[in-house]
């Protein structure tokens, strides 16, 4: 009887220990395996700044700076080199897949770029290609409070230098569901992608600490978003798109906003006005 009770105590007790160690090997399975919490809002227009978090957490305070506005202004003028250097300067500050609390998101401002210094919350412009396919977060994100579907959903995009580069060797630009316009979808910017054509993005410069770079496709990240630096354009305030064969990116007269690069698929007139972007920020 001794041994039958040592017996059925000691495989429980090795199953447990086996599952979590490959829990532990894969953390992305172990989030996969956690219950997924209910939404803490009913819709997006009663989801607080700060999401689900508590207030003035770590995660508050990542939630609120997803979701924050950049002040108006002439935008910091980017290319997509200028991602590296801060890349290895916000790891030597304060790392990465960290939480932040507010003294740490202080270390991401006054960093070096050329001949001025940039902060997370300015507002910058880059211009690229998309790559990879556009898609709609489908984790439920605390800043959304956990709301479900694309329409409460991150839009992301991947920014890169060449229409040929990959994944790894572009940025994430998100739109987000709060200030989205309906005129912006996944389909036009699917569409885009495909015609290989020059997109100006304008927005908040946001640096991602919850997750980590997975820049190499020999060892990819598991988990984690195809990209060589965790700097994003986040949120998204205007997006243009370049239909002529050459476009400046200090003349916006040169590109077409996202709502009207289309207009032969879909005749701007058909438009609504809550399907298009009110104001460019300048």
């Amino acid at each position: 009887m001794d041994e039958y009770r040592t017996v059925s105590r000691f495989w429980p007790v090795m199953a447990t220990a086996i599952a979590s160690l490959l829990l532990s090997a894969h953390p992305h399975r172990a989030a996969n395996a956690r219950v997924k919490a209910p939404p803490c809002a009913q819709g997006l227009e009663s989801c607080p700044s700060q999401g689900c978090a508590q207030p003035r957490t770590p995660e508050a305070l990542l939630n609120e700076q997803k979701r924050a506005w950049p002040s108006s202004g002439n935008p910091v003028l980017l290319t997509l080199n200028d991602f590296e250097a801060p890349q290895g300067q916000a790891d030597a500050l304060v790392g990465q897949g960290v939480p932040l609390d507010q003294g740490g998101r202080r270390k991401l401002r006054g960093l070096r770029h050329s001949h001025r210094q940039i902060s997370e919350g300015d507002l910058v412009q880059i211009t690229g290609y998309i790559v990879g396919r556009p898609f709609s977060v489908s984790a439920t994100e605390s800043a959304n409070c956990r709301l479900r579907g694309p329409v409460n959903s991150d839009f992301q995009i991947t920014i890169a230098r060449d229409p040929d580069d990959s994944e790894f060797d572009g940025i994430a630009v998100k739109m987000i569901p709060q200030t989205r316009p309906r005129g912006w979808t996944l389909e036009k910017l699917q569409q885009i992608g495909g015609k290989r054509w020059q997109v100006l993005v304008r927005g908040q410069l946001f640096y991602d600490n919850e997750h980590r770079v997975n820049d190499d496709p020999g060892d990819e990240v598991p988990g984690q978003a195809r990209r060589f630096s965790l700097w994003e354009v986040h949120p998204v305030t205007d997006f243009y798109v370049c239909v002529d064969k050459e476009c400046r990116p200090g003349e916006l007269g040169d590109w077409k906003r996202l709502e009207f690069a289309l207009s032969e698929v879909e005749p701007v007139e058909s438009l609504k006005p809550e399907e298009v972007q009110e104001e460019p920020v300048k």
